[in-house]
């Protein structure tokens, strides 16, 4: 009897205690999502501590629970490497029978461990691109410094030939570095250098032929002194001078002078272009000035053509090359029976090799003044045979007889100074200036 009655209370107290049993019968769960959609639906399920993913689920999600169970449902979406949606619903009730719908709000949050993971490969990425891009970068600069190593010695080789220079020894000369080639001549080279503090200058160095004439040489050498002694605006400054050794030669005299960055005048007076009066008296005035002052230290130039006539890039005029300028303080280098100068520019007393003082560099100058009003010389002539007579018999055109616009009184200007006689011109560049300007304010 007793183990009857042990029997019937184990039965009846496992009935009592027991969670109440449900039907095995499905019910459908349908979950939505706000704001956003596509989140996938994990479940937990009673006392289960771990979130189970519904296979392939995402919202809105339909899901098949047993009926009257009470579960906990999760959503989560990726936006992005940085952003997430979630959002939790606790002891949802799936219904005991048909069909019920459940909306789960979704909050973001910014997922600061993906970002810094993510920026941490991307900033490693780009370390390793800027490192590779460094290495790749320093290979070819070394690679490039030894070609222009090579190319610079090449070239500055062949600029030494080409000008027919004598090369130095060790490809410099003295404290300067050679640039390029900036000109040159039958008797010197004109080349742009760097010295050692960085600064620009125009190196000029005789060419072989040059240094086989003892005259040139000579006067090559006074042009540094002379030009040492002259400070103004417009005179090309010469820094100094000195002697390198070359390659077969012992001494090579050279000059140091300011670089001008701009072109010669000639460069700007092609055949037939006529500036205007304006520019012209600007040029010509510029020019005076420097003679003015070079005459003021007993310095006559006796070569003023428009080739050695600068203007720079600020259109500011400089007046070069005293190469054959005769000076008051130095011995002159005229040769008995030698005419120094450029023809189609010289005063029929210079052509004519006879005493020549500052009126000479002022008829030049007038020739100068003439091609510029015009666009041609008033002389012309293949060689100094042919232009000779013209500028020693020949009466000179007036600039208006091929320019007409060009005013009577800046006619006799010119004419002025292209007298034959130096007496009948303008005895000294002040009084050419003088005049020039009260010109210059009738035309104003």
């Amino acid at each position: 009897m007793r183990v009857v009655l042990f029997a019937v209370f184990v039965i009846a107290s496992f009935l009592f205690l027991r969670e109440p049993s449900f039907s095995s019968t499905s019910c459908v769960m349908q979950v939505e999502t706000t704001p956003v959609s596509g989140a996938a639906v994990y479940v937990r399920h009673g006392q289960s501590k771990k979130y189970e993913r519904i296979k392939s689920k995402t919202t809105p999600a339909s899901l098949d629970l047993p009926c009257g169970a009470k579960v906990d449902i999760r959503v989560h979406k990726s936006a992005g490497p940085f952003l997430v949606w979630e959002g939790a619903q606790s002891a949802v009730s799936a219904p005991k029978g048909g069909k019920a719908r459940i909306s789960i709000p979704m909050w973001s949050r910014f997922e600061w461990g993906s970002a810094i993971l993510v920026v941490a490969i991307l900033g490693f990425a780009a370390l390793g691109v800027f490192i590779g891009k460094l290495a790749k970068e320093a290979q070819e600069a070394r690679q490039e410094a030894k070609a222009v190593r090579m190319s610079v010695d090449e070239l500055l080789t062949e600029a030494f030939a080409i000008a027919n220079v004598p090369i130095p020894s060790d490809k410099r000369i003295e404290r300067y570095q050679i640039l390029r080639l900036i000109g040159k001549g039958g008797m010197a080279a004109v080349y742009k250098v760097m010295d050692d503090k960085g600064g620009i200058f125009a190196l000029k160095i005789p060419s072989v032929e040059g240094l086989q004439d003892q005259d040139f040489v000579t006067r090559f050498k006074r042009e540094t002194e002379l030009g040492q002694r002259l400070s103004c605006p417009n005179i090309v400054r010469i820094v100094g001078g000195g002697e390198y050794r070359a390659i077969g030669i012992e001494k090579v005299p050279y000059l140091v002078m300011e670089y001008v960055d701009g072109d010669p005048l000639d460069k700007q007076l092609p055949r037939g272009r006529i500036l205007p009066i304006k520019e012209s008296f600007r040029i010509i005035q510029a020019i005076a000035g420097a003679l003015q002052y070079a005459h003021g230290k007993g310095v006559i130039h006796r070569d003023i053509k428009p080739q050695n006539v600068m203007i720079n890039r600020k259109r500011e005029i400089k007046v070069m090359d005293f190469g054959i300028a005769k000076s008051s303080a130095l011995s002159s280098l005229t040769v008995t029976g030698t005419a120094l100068g450029t023809p189609i520019y010289m005063s029929p007393e210079q052509l004519n090799s006879k005493t020549v003082d500052v009126r000479t560099d002022l008829y030049a100058l007038g020739i100068v003044f003439f091609q510029l009003l015009t666009g041609r010389v008033p002389f012309e002539g293949e060689d100094s045979l042919k232009v000779t007579p013209a500028h020693l018999t020949q009466p000179t055109p007036r600039p208006s007889s091929l320019a007409p616009t060009i005013p009577r009184n800046v006619d006799d200007l010119v004419l002025k100074l292209l007298e034959k006689d130096p007496n009948q011109r303008f005895q000294s560049a002040v009084e050419f200036v003088d005049s020039l300007y009260r010109v210059q304010q009738t035309l104003n």
